[in-house]
């Protein structure tokens, strides 16, 4: 009987730990949400790429509309805000033309505009 109550104990202190330790590991995990940020290219070339001003946000539009067909530079980009907080923060991390194509996150492209 003795070596029942051991076992019963032993069994309830075990599981008395794992729950505490299944509480703390869920305290400290991030309950964020994150959105899908979507933004608009304004500009006409390559140079304008990086100003975070040219960018218009379109999140609100479940399917924005693109550009003219092309596929020079950007016209839409997309991603989630657990990756990005902004369009700054994605221009910040993807500094060059490159950058931005190979993060996968452009969703359309078009033509550069010469002026004359």
């Amino acid at each position: 009987m003795m070596k029942n109550l051991k076992k019963l104990l032993f069994g309830l202190a075990t599981l008395l730990v794992v729950f505490g330790l299944v509480f703390m590991v869920s305290a400290f995990t991030s309950s964020k949400k994150t959105a899908t940020l979507k933004y608009r290219y304004t500009g006409n070339d390559e140079t304008g790429l990086h100003t975070a001003s040219n960018w218009d946000d379109v999140s609100s539009q479940p399917s924005p509309e693109g550009c003219e067909p092309g596929d020079e530079i950007p016209c839409l980009v997309q991603f989630d805000s657990g990756e990005y907080t902004d369009i700054q923060d994605f221009i910040n991390q993807n500094p060059s033309l490159t950058d931005m194509i190979e993060t996968n996150r452009i969703q359309s492209y078009k033509n550069e505009v010469v002026e004359p």
